[in-house]
């Protein structure tokens, strides 16, 4: 209590008198402008305002909107209700239909009597939007810059200073008219429109709710307005979900073409890309991973292109230049690429599709374009491509698309200290798809490539090969069945490992053919020339020539390689040189048998027999 009275000494009695004067001032002020509020409030008509909205929102957007039945609301801010809401914009394919809406008054409109920044607040609406304007925008580079021009001028009128519209729990949804089921939809969706004509900024803000699969958009655009003088203006927008993400921060100007500059970067989980139907998944990895594109995006109507590219994925990662262009209405995209992210994993992965589970050919589609909707003309270099155990050094790539057309060619590589190239191509036609494909190698060593390729180690020397064929057909089973072409392989100087030829063709007058085969196993043959030529006739490889020669004997290859059943049924037969000394069975013969995958050798008798 001393300390209180202490405290109250500090004040004279009319320096309290002047602050009880004040306070008084201050309250008979307030009350008298909450008054003049008052009264301002009561003096306006605002069974007029409802038409002026309608007036100023159809200057500006274009568009036809209704309002229904009102309701005037004072406290805590004035603010109109109406019982219903719709907005139509044939031009823009927008419709809006709500149940309730809310126009809220700012102090500034209920101070200059007029509404020109109104705030209309919309529950529960359904939005359809027509589709075509979005399928143009996913197809060209033409019908994106025509969308976002059509976004940057959803207010282009002077009627407004300022605007805001916000979405609560609204249903979104694409279809083209009459169509029973939308081909989009998004629910329950919240969002914000932001327009302020002294800034000339547009801001957009969405998000779908969802505890597992949130989806949220934003951006800020210049108005059209705002673009008139030629002069970049700020540009972003960022869009997230699926465990992705794709920002772009930048600029728009519009000169003879409204265009785009800036950063773009985009991560694409693994769940997106399944949702897509595109496969980024490397099968030797396990668990989920992003895969990030990032550059400089330079874009208008005509297309443009991305600086400083990278494409990285894991531990690799690709870098170059693309070029963006429009292509009888679609994307298309050029690319010079180098790095170690295209590494084989997921070709050899396609070339394991083109079986069943259980082993046949599949009964499916030969699909090899990575992305049908955009054409593709890429050049990639990699350290190594490997296709299974075949490993690929310094390989030159490139993949090539148009629509219903597909073409994949390794232009160069080096393997097996020799050189390797190969191309696949498939058209699409009605009832079908036509298939055509070649590979060679130039001094390949045969060791390598059987033992890599086919797990056989049983044959040395330097190889030359080629093999070119086509096809047609509905599905991979029909393909291999109606599969026609040709080829050659020609080794010299080589050796075969496993078995003494030679030495089974001296001893097999000396004792029972089991025996000398016997006594000749663990052995080595070496061989001056090694050389078949094949012919491929509905799914059948057969030999029409072929030569093995060695100091005592030659060898001929019979028979045929099923591709349809998968199965082989080959015969090598063993002769001896005419210009060796004759013996009692001038013959020697092995078959090889069983699946086209896994084929077994053996010696046969019985053909030895019928030779002899």
């Amino acid at each position: 209590m001393g300390a209180l009275r202490a405290s109250g000494g500090m004040f004279s009695p009319v320096l309290l008198a002047r602050l009880k004067l004040a306070a008084l001032i201050v309250g008979l002020g307030a009350v008298a402008v909450v008054m003049a509020l008052a009264a301002l409030i009561g003096s306006r008509d605002f069974s007029q305002v409802p038409a002026r909205v309608v007036a100023s929102f159809q200057a500006e957007t274009g568009g036809l909107l209704r309002l229904g039945k009102a309701e005037m609301r004072y406290w805590p801010q004035p603010r109109l209700v109406f019982d219903r809401l719709s907005f139509e914009h044939a031009g823009a394919g927008i419709s809006l239909h709500s149940g309730r809406a809310v126009l809220r008054i700012g102090l500034a409109d209920l101070l200059d009597g007029s509404i020109d920044q109104p705030h209309l607040e919309l529950s529960a609406a359904d939005i359809r939007l027509d589709p075509e304007p979005f399928r143009l925008a996913a197809a060209s580079p033409r019908g994106l810059i025509a969308l976002l021009d059509q976004l940057s001028a959803s207010f282009a009128g002077t009627r407004l200073a300022g605007a805001r519209v916000t979405l609560s729990q609204a249903r979104i949804s694409m279809a083209s008219a009459g169509q029973a089921s939308p081909d989009f939809l998004l629910e329950p969706v919240d969002a914000r429109v932001r327009y302020r004509a002294g800034a000339g900024r547009l801001d957009i803000t969405a998000r779908r709710n969802s505890s597992l699969r949130p989806l949220e958009f934003s951006a800020s655009l210049p108005t059209a307005r705002a673009l008139v003088d030629q002069a970049p203006r700020a540009a972003s927008a960022r869009i997230s979900g699926f465990g992705s993400r794709s920002t772009f921060e930048g600029t728009m100007i519009r000169q003879a073409d409204l265009a785009l500059n800036g950063r773009i970067d985009v991560t694409v989980h693994d769940d997106l890309a399944r949702l897509m139907g595109v496969s980024l998944r490397r099968p030797d990895r396990a668990g989920e991973e992003q895969t990030r594109v990032a550059g400089t995006l330079l874009l208008d109507t005509r297309g443009g292109g991305l600086e400083a590219l990278t494409i990285s994925r894991g531990d690799g990662s690709l870098s170059g230049i693309a070029s963006l262009r429009e292509n009888a209405g679609r994307w298309g995209i050029s690319a010079t690429l180098a790095g170690d992210l295209v590494d084989g994993t997921a070709a050899h992965a396609a070339l394991q599709r083109l079986r069943a589970p259980e082993g046949n050919w599949s009964r499916a589609e030969l699909d090899v374009n990575p992305a049908s909707r955009i054409d593709l003309d890429l050049r990639l270099s990699t350290k190594v491509f490997r296709l299974g155990r075949v490993a690929l050094e310094n390989a030159a790539l490139s993949i090539f698309t148009r629509r219903g057309r597909a073409e994949f060619s390794i232009a160069d590589s080096r393997y097996a200290g020799g050189t390797l190239k190969a191309r696949v191509s498939v058209m699409e036609r009605p009832g079908g798809q036509d298939l055509r494909f070649q590979i060679s190698g130039d001094r390949i060593e045969s060791e390598t490539l059987l033992e890599q390729a086919f797990d056989l180690s049983r044959l040395r020397g330097i190889s030359n090969f080629v093999l070119q064929g086509d096809s047609s057909g509905k599905t991979i089973a029909e393909l291999a069945a109606n599969l026609n072409g040709s080829g050659g392989v020609e080794i010299r100087s080589g050796t075969i490992i496993g078995i003494d030829a030679n030495r089974l063709m001296a001893r097999i007058a000396e004792s029972r053919p089991e025996a000398a085969l016997l006594a000749s196993l663990g052995g080595r043959t070496p061989f001056e020339i090694l050389s078949t030529h094949v012919t491929i006739r509905n799914g059948r490889i057969e030999p029409v020539g072929s030569n093995l020669t060695a100091p005592r004997m030659i060898g001929l290859l019979e028979g045929a390689i099923d591709l349809s059943a998968q199965r082989h049924d080959l015969a090598i037969v063993l002769r001896r040189r005419e210009d060796q000394p004759p013996l009692p069975n001038d013959f020697f013969a092995f078959r090889i048998e069983g699946a086209l995958f896994a084929p077994q050798l053996r010696p046969d008798l019985s053909l030895l027999a019928r030779r002899s």
